[in-house]
C-alpha cells in the first residue's frame, strides 16, 4: 500500500477518502453512460475505428470506477487500522 505508508495523519486520510468520495458519483454516471446501444450504432454507420475507440474508452471508464472504489476501501481499511491501533495504545495504557 504504497499510498498509505505508516505516518499518515488521520486528517490525511480522511481528506483523501473525501475525494475518492467525491469523484466516485462522476465516474459511475460516465461509466454507467457508455451502456447504450447507440455505440452499436457507429459501428453499423460504417464507422468501425471510431466504434473501438470508443469501446475502448467506455471499458477504460469502468477500469478507473474499479480503481476508484479499490481505493475508497484502501482509505476505509486504512482509517479502520488507525482507529484500532489508537483503542490498542489506550488499552494498553
Amino acid at each position: 500500500m504504497r499510498l498509505f505508508k505508516r505516518g499518515r495523519t488521520r486528517l490525511e486520510l480522511e481528506t483523501q477518502l473525501r475525494w475518492v468520495e467525491a469523484i466516485r458519483p462522476v465516474i459511475e454516471d460516465a461509466a454507467l453512460s457508455t451502456n447504450v446501444p447507440a455505440i452499436n450504432e457507429f459501428d453499423k454507420a460504417g464507422l468501425p475505428d471510431l466504434y473501438e475507440h470508443l469501446v475502448r474508452a467506455c471499458n477504460g471508464m469502468w477500469e478507473f470506477l474499479d480503481a476508484v472504489n479499490h481505493t475508497r476501501d484502501q482509505l476505509d481499511d486504512a482509517l479502520t487500522e488507525l482507529d484500532r491501533s489508537g483503542r490498542d495504545r489506550e488499552a494498553r495504557r
